[in-house]
């Protein structure tokens, strides 16, 4: 009677051994779907990035969107699972469902683009409103497949949860089977599919996924779905009261029932734990960075943390799954996972807080700068695996249990856990915006930890004091070791701890955790004051970054007929903008700065920025947005646009360099404006560097490429108009001219048109043969962003690719236009020009450490340009000289300085250099290696004075430290040399 009954209950019309065949089968489709869901998301947040702009609100858009549809297709389908009698059949339309509204998606998305125009031009939205806008039109796209989606858990699980013994088991089986496939989805889109396959190929490929998974589901449905002879809506299993075949009265009690009330608080805290976990992440992400010397902010990096999140909650989920069904009392484990999730979010903390510098693999060559790309993953891995995976594992095993206690019977296995599951997404969304938007922002990356970890031990509590089966005393107890655990969290944590990492002499002079990044500036040990952004230096006040700034502004003003309006992409230390105001025929100067924070930090950069945020300059306008969003949207048109960046090796900073960005810059140009693009040499591979200059190429067919030499710079300026660029020599002398304009370059010794001039390296016409091919950077195929970062970190690809461009120069006279008629002129011109190659070479040696070398070419530079003003400062080595003011027990540094000012003949300040080291006194007491180490460098700085009084002129003075150095070391047959050549009669001696 009792399986009559059952069978009768069930959809199935055979007995259970065709499904328990078909189980294996029914869980991987099921792992398959997994995969295709996390390609899903991973394209489409890349998708509506490229659509709406790089934002946190983007991005936050497409999570919400994402998560609010798996919990309204787990509530709103849980439901029907329970009252359909074919949930496999259900399931595979579902699946071919969710496969067909995914191609659809981009058509569906395109179309909204007239819709945020029109409110953006004719309404003037701010960013927050137009930002609302986007998410709720979007949401109501992405709504379609994600909720098809959510609903594939709570139908399969009515399909497979036959009783209630093995609820546990199917449902955590089937949730476990999902997020490892979702690991798989995460991982390989993150690290192949996207690099080889493109955008549209991979999308194509998880609706293939989708659709096949939707095939064989409604095929085994035909053979494992029956309706019974006499079924129908109104004897649905809702309809019927529960039937003993149910609940059967002689099965073990492995688990009690728990009072409706308990259930309704368990799934409150299920909730509050969604929220937790997503909180977490958020949390981790922006903490972890910190820790990585190498990949840092790149797709792979953020790749390997979420695919550690989800192994965590995959592996944690199939535990419970197996232990479930066997537990007496369901609750106490559930207290116990949250308690615990609790502490392991607390110790996550501490785990990366110390992680820095600990690499278990070795990623770094020290002596070429390149990396081994797989050592370097692993290390993100191994690092994240060490913070996160405890407390993921944890998190995942609470669902299974959750589960257990929430579905009250068989015949409701659709409702119970599309409720459970929907609740906890909702709790998800809300955790990933309360921790981007409102707890990081207040509290900082590492109290939001604190309070998610203690958020969790207080559901611990409550979780036992409403467990019924549980004694009053054990209740007790287990309450004050919770409350301990959160005073010592509390004390432990109550300091702020600080992510940015310093270096050796460096000084923390701001740190703010905002919505969108960590900012930082910091003092160096050179003096200067440089930015950062999650860890990674962006702009500053040294001599290099202030030419990077200038140079944006400068070069397009000088060139360009007659320039009026102007768009800076990025404010960074404010250089570039300050530096268009020194311009009075401008009328307007636009700055779109993604990142309110950043601008907080502007009077520690006034070396840099003049403080321009406080001269109400009625010209300057900042734009908070992001720039494809301004550009696709805002009415507008330029003279010059100036895209400032970072390395392309960091996630998100080679959208500026696709296609169709300067597609959009092309499209906001006047017809004699300009686009001004910095671009980094570092970090580079050949090809990496061809894609990048070939994508510029292919919208700015007129191009040109500069190098500003005055010092050894990291970057070129691409430069593109519509139209061929000629430079008109006198009206850019006429510029120079201006006051403003002068002032500001002669800081960097850039006030002479022939200077600048020597900075033009090539053009579209040396340029063609070198960018031969297909491949470019693109939405759809995002080259840049997951070569750059395997490439090498060192000054070596940068050396490099100067070398390739350098080979394909051309003499900028070619272009000129309007020239004077004078000998001067051309003769001046001609001399820059001829230095340029030694100062070239002198910026690679200088690179690599060769300061001897370099010397010897600026000196070579020198020699054929006496003019150049930044030539003789290069010959200063400033920054050497800082350092050493900076670090006065360094010896390295002083010999250096040294041995250069000798090579320069500046013989006094040279011995001032070498003095301090021939007087060091050695200890007999140091280890014999350090001895030996001091006892040369005192005497090579010995020999290097008696040269520097012999170049003077100075023999007597020479002999005595030859002498001194012979009683130092008295068989070096250089020393002798030179002892004979100054003691030789012939010499003409003189005494100081």
């Amino acid at each position: 009677m009792a399986i009559a009954t059952e069978n009768h209950l069930s959809p199935l019309a055979t007995t259970r051994s065709p499904i328990r065949v078909m189980r294996p089968i029914v869980f991987l489709l099921f792992f398959a779907s997994g995969i295709s869901g996390l390609i899903y998301e991973v394209v489409w947040s890349r998708q509506l990035i490229y659509l709406f702009g790089a934002t946190i609100y983007a991005v936050s858009t497409v999570l919400a969107a994402f998560m609010g549809g798996l919990a309204l297709g787990s509530y709103t389908f849980g439901k029907l699972a329970d009252r359909c009698e074919r949930n496999l059949r259900f399931y595979g339309f579902l699946e071919l469902g969710i496969g067909t509204a995914a191609l659809l998606l981009p058509v569906f998305l395109s179309l909204l683009n007239p819709i945020y125009t029109f409110v953006y031009r004719e309404f003037n939205a701010s960013f927050f409103v137009l930002s609302l806008l986007r998410f709720g039109l979007t949401f109501s796209v992405l709504l379609i497949p994600t909720t098809l989606m959510g609903a594939t858990l709570p139908v399969l699980s009515r399909f497979l949860v036959r009783e209630q013994r093995t609820l546990g088991l199917n449902v955590g089986s089937l949730y476990s089977l999902n997020t490892f496939g979702a690991v798989v989805g995460c991982f390989v889109s993150g690290f192949l599919l996207i690099s080889w396959l493109g955008i549209r190929n991979t999308t194509l490929l998880a609706a293939a996924i989708n659709w096949g998974v939707g095939v064989v589901a409604i095929v085994l449905s035909r053979k494992l779905e029956r309706p019974s002879p006499g079924a129908t809506a109104s004897s649905s299993p809702d309809s019927r009261p529960e039937s003993t075949a149910v609940h059967p009265p002689q099965a073990p009690a492995s688990s009690p029932r728990y009072p409706e009330r308990t259930v309704s608080w368990i799934l409150g805290i299920y909730l509050i734990s969604g929220f937790a976990a997503l909180a977490y992440q958020v949390a981790w992400s922006r903490a972890l960075v910190f820790t990585f010397e190498l990949m840092k902010n790149t797709t792979y990096a953020f790749t390997a943390m979420l695919t550690t999140f989800l192994i965590g909650l995959a592996i944690g989920s199939a535990i419970t799954s197996r232990i479930i069904d066997r537990q007496q009392d369901p609750l106490r484990l559930f207290a116990l996972i949250q308690i615990l999730t609790g502490l392991a979010g607390a110790f996550s903390l501490l785990v990366i807080y110390n992680a820095y510098g600990l690499n278990p693999f070795a990623a770094l060559d020290e002596t070429t700068g390149n990396i081994t790309w797989w050592a370097a993953v692993l290390n993100v891995f191994a690092k994240t695996g060490a913070a996160i995976f405890l407390p993921t594992l944890l998190m995942g095993m609470a669902f299974p249990v959750a589960a257990k206690i929430c579905v009250e019977s068989v015949r409701r296995v659709g409702f119970g856990v599309g409720r459970l599951y929907s609740l906890n997404t909702v709790g998800a969304i809300l955790g990933a915006f309360a921790a981007g938007f409102i707890l990081i922002p207040l509290l900082g990356i590492a109290r939001t930890i604190t309070l998610l970890a203690s958020i969790n031990i207080v559901l611990g509590i409550v979780v036992i004091s409403i467990n019924p089966y549980m004694r009053q005393n054990r209740k007790i107890i287990a309450t004050v070791l919770c409350v301990a655990m959160l005073l010592a969290i509390s004390v432990r944590m109550s300091r702020q701890i600080m992510f940015q990492q310093l270096d050796e002499g460096q000084k923390l002079l701001y740190y703010k955790e905002g919505p969108l990044a960590t900012v930082s500036v910091v003092r160096t040990l050179l003096g200067y004051n440089t930015l950062y952004i999650d860890n990674i230096g962006v702009a500053g006040t040294d001599r290099i970054l202030l030419t990077d700034q200038k140079s944006l502004a400068h070069i397009p003003m000088l060139l360009l007929p007659n320039p009026r309006t102007v768009l800076t992409v990025g404010f960074g230390s404010g250089g570039a903008s300050w530096s268009y105001t020194r311009y009075p025929q401008l009328t307007r100067i636009d700055c779109v700065e993604i990142c309110q924070t950043i601008l907080d930090t502007a009077s520690l950069l006034r070396a840099s920025n003049h403080g321009i945020l406080e001269l109400n300059d009625p010209r300057f306008n900042l734009i908070i947005d992001d720039v494809r969003s301004y550009l696709r949207f805002a009415d507008v048109q330029y003279d010059i646009i100036a895209t400032d960046c970072t390395d392309l090796r960091y996630k998100t900073n080679a959208n500026l360099y696709d296609y169709e960005y300067f597609t959009l810059c092309r499209q906001r140009l006047t017809d004699d404006g300009m686009v001004v693009v910095w671009m980094p040499l570092a970090g580079l591979s050949d090809e990496a560097f061809r894609v990048a200059l070939r994508t510029f190429y292919r919208v700015f067919p007129n191009m040109a490429i500069w190098y500003m030499n005055n010092e050894p710079t990291h970057y070129i300026l691409l430069l593109g108009t519509p139209r061929p660029l000629r430079f008109d020599y006198q009206r850019m002398a006429q510029r120079l001219s201006d006051p403003q304009v002068k002032d500001d370059l002669a800081e960097l010794y850039l006030d002479d048109v022939d200077k600048v001039l020597s900075c033009f390296v090539t053009n579209e016409q040396q340029l063609e043969d070198f960018l031969e091919g297909d491949m470019i950077n693109s939405e759809n195929f995002p080259y840049l962003e997951f070569e750059a970062p395997k490439y090498g970190y060192g000054e070596q690809p940068l050396v490099d690719n100067i070398r390739r461009l350098f080979q394909l120069s051309t003499q900028v006279t070619s272009l000129l236009t309007n020239v004077p008629e004078t000998h001067r002129v051309t003769e001046q011109l001609a001399l820059y020009l001829d230095a340029v190659p030694h100062i070239i070479d002198g910026h690679i040696h200088y690179r690599q450490l060769e300061l001897l070398e370099a010397c010897r070419s600026y000196l070579r530079a020198s020699a054929i340009n006496p003019a150049d003003r930044s030539v003789k400062h290069l010959l200063n080595f400033e920054d050497l000289r800082r350092r050493i003011r900076a670090l006065p027990q360094e010896i390295w540094g002083r010999m250096q300085m040294g041995h250069m000012l000798l090579l320069q003949e500046r013989y006094g300040d040279a011995v001032d250099f070498f003095k301090p080291i021939a007087e060091i006194e050695i200890a007999e007491t140091l280890p014999s290696d350090q001895r030996e180490a001091l006892t040369n460098a005192r005497f090579e700085a010995v020999v290097s004075i008696g040269k520097c009084y012999q170049g003077a002129g100075f023999t007597e003075k020479a002999r005595q430290y030859f002498s001194q150095a012979l009683a130092i070391m008295p068989n070096d047959p250089e020393v002798q040399l030179l002892l004979e050549q100054v003691s030789s009669p012939s010499t003409n001696a003189t005494t100081q």
